[in-house]
């Protein structure tokens, strides 16, 4: 084990006073354990990641409710939008309901790109947001969910603005909004192969089957301790 800067006996100081551990062989010892769970969790996921199919992910999430969605943003002139932005919504929408093209996705985000007051978290969200009831605004999650897949809604008006929501496909390399606000940018499929993991550990652990013998019970674990 490699001792930190200021040697052996300063790393004794910190691990005493700091972790609670009086000797750097009870220290070493908790710590193999948690090396071991982290390696294996890594390798479980590395392989989750490529043996999971679509399909499984599908499953997986099935009961959370998750939708996704990308929309067009435009601010009431109260809260510094332009004088006319319900007009000029209104005027999208109907160049979206125009449209005509082989490709409405690309056209959709040409528009949501070059007309938005909501550029911050269209920049944040490349893919869309990933959401379930509660992560968004109330009236965000309900047009959104009452649309198809691939279906666009009419003008949502919001508390500071007016939206034009565009439901989509669930991407499985999208990262879920409570994750992204919280820092952790693990994607949806990242999270399947977690959930996959525990699944898989639970299923080992029920295999097992441990019975408690009388050896077992008379073990006193607290002598393992008493110095630490």
């Amino acid at each position: 084990m490699a001792i930190e800067a200021g040697g052996e006996e300063e790393f004794l100081r910190i691990i005493r006073e700091e972790k609670g551990f009086n000797s750097l062989e009870l220290y070493e010892y908790v710590k193999s354990f948690s090396r071991l769970s982290e390696l294996l969790l890594m390798n479980m996921l590395g392989e989750g990641l490529e043996m999971m199919t679509d399909e499984e992910i599908e499953e997986l999430i099935a009961e959370d409710g998750l939708i996704m969605a990308k929309h067009i943003f435009l601010l009431k002139p109260e809260y510094g939008g332009g004088d006319n932005a319900l007009q000029s919504i209104e005027d999208i929408l109907a160049e979206l309901n125009d449209y005509r093209g082989e490709d409405f996705d690309a056209y959709f985000d040409e528009l949501m790109y070059n007309y938005n007051d909501d550029a911050d978290r269209i920049e944040a969200y490349p893919l869309g947001f990933l959401f379930r009831y509660g992560d968004l605004a109330h009236y965000y999650y309900e047009a959104a969910s009452s649309l198809e897949i691939n279906q666009l809604s009419g003008i949502v008006e919001g508390n500071d603005g007016y939206f034009i929501i565009y439901r989509l496909p669930i991407n499985y390399d999208a990262i879920p909004v409570p994750y992204a606000l919280a820092e952790d940018y693990r994607t949806l499929r990242v999270l399947a192969a977690y959930e996959k993991f525990d699944l898989m550990l639970n299923d080992w652990l029920s295999a097992l089957n441990p019975v408690n013998t009388d050896e077992l019970e008379s073990i006193d674990i607290s002598i393992m301790f008493k110095d630490a």
